[in-house]
């Protein structure tokens, strides 16, 4: 594709005819395979616009739908890629949180992928529910007890288990306001996996 109008219009015929092979013709791998077409086109798009950072917010809101569309597709590292690069700008406020909202859907299915089933006894097998997100600044670490304690928004804290890497989440968070995906069992808190928070720059 030469250029971004074309890359674009291409996205909204796979758009378009994906969700003609979802509604009307129920059949998921057409939808599938339109929906990879649309994400491929919206990317290329995107990309047309990873240097004009002058371009908001339609900057932002290429990366967030290319980012949507690869959801849709169940290409979770290239969510999250795509997010990474509309945050790169200055995304309005809403399209940040959008794109963020898009990150932890992936990050979410990128770790439920990642844990083996076999590995959880039947009766004990955990809920979805027992699956949380904790935000907050990560400010204290014990290296005895294997874990770190996270200053949550209303200044409430939360003392949550690291299974491993405790130094190196400790180098690359310390002190950072982080988004920490929780596996609860019983009282108990584990770190499943751990980002920093994109902030959104003000003037």
């Amino acid at each position: 594709m030469n250029n971004f109008s074309e890359a674009r219009n291409a996205a909204s015929f796979y758009i378009q005819s994906a969700i003609v092979a979802q509604c009307v013709q129920r059949d998921p791998q057409e939808f599938l395979r339109l929906s990879e077409l649309a994400f491929e086109a919206e990317k290329c798009a995107a990309l047309f616009l990873l240097d004009r950072f002058e371009n908001e917010p339609m900057r932002s809101v290429t990366f967030r739908s290319a980012a949507a569309l690869a959801l849709d597709c169940k290409k979770y590292l290239e969510a999250k890629k795509m997010v990474y690069q509309g945050l790169a700008g200055n995304a309005p406020e809403d399209i940040a949180q959008e794109l963020m909202d898009i990150y932890e859907m992936a990050e979410r299915e990128l770790r439920l992928a990642e844990i083996p089933a076999a590995a959880i006894p039947v009766a004990k097998k955990p809920k979805a529910t027992n699956y949380f997100w904790l935000k907050g600044t990560l400010t204290v670490a014990d290296a005895r007890q294997h874990q770190i304690t996270i200053v949550l928004e209303d200044n409430k804290t939360a003392k949550v288990n690291v299974p491993k890497d405790l130094g190196e989440i400790v180098r690359n968070y310390w002190n950072e306001y982080v988004n920490a995906y929780i596996l609860k069992q019983g009282k108990v808190l584990t770190l499943v996996e751990i980002d920093k928070i994109f902030l959104q720059k003000t003037a």
